[in-house]
């Protein structure tokens, strides 16, 4: 990856653990590491080449803007999350984790991982992630609470009522129970 700058390089890291589950584009990753615009777009695409790092792109009808928005960035393994030991939120480890372990499976069952996305409506009302299928889709909600409520699956829900292409919604949780909360809503157990 010819990385010049160690520095620099791990300002970007940290940055990157410190934006889990939020937007961000190179810009700002660049601007915040202390980097050139180049260079952090360098830095993260050898990240990502490396899949130490993968990105999930925003949900839109429109395919080619779901390229031109800004996506998430998440870490393939939570064990390189959790060496940067700085502030980090219960919540964006849990999402982190399960959106990791979701993108794992898709690769190991031969599926194509990068039909990864979230959702986010102009009010901010956010889904987690979705997958696509072709013809079906499963929506996730990721929860770091031990108990479920029907807040927590208020935009999965609206979501689901909007584009009836998402058959399934699903809640993890970091609570015990695995239960149906609605007829297309299942809540699990990480």
């Amino acid at each position: 990856a010819n990385i010049k700058d160690l520095d620099g390089f791990r300002a970007l890291l940290a940055h990157v653990a410190s934006s889990i589950g939020s937007t961000s584009d190179y810009s700002n990753f660049a601007k915040n590491a202390g980097l050139s615009f180049p260079t952090a777009k360098k830095y993260l695409f050898a990240l990502e080449q490396s899949y130490i790092l993968f990105k999930v792109y925003p949900y839109v009808k429109s395919t080619a803007k779901r390229f031109i928005k800004s996506p998430k960035w998440y870490f393939t393994d939570t064990g390189f999350l959790h060496s940067f030991r700085h502030g980090l939120s219960r919540g964006a480890i849990v999402e982190n984790f399960v959106i990791a372990e979701i993108r794992k499976r898709l690769v190991i069952l031969g599926m194509d991982a990068s039909e990864m996305y979230f959702s986010q409506s102009q009010s901010g009302a956010e889904v987690d992630l979705i997958v696509d299928f072709g013809k079906h889709k499963l929506a996730f909600e990721i929860k770091a609470g031990n108990s479920v409520g029907r807040n927590d699956y208020r935009n999965l829900k609206e979501l689901m009522r909007i584009d009836p292409t998402i058959s399934r919604g699903f809640v993890f949780y970091t609570g015990e129970e695995m239960e149906e909360v609605d007829p297309q809503i299942f809540m699990l157990p990480i």
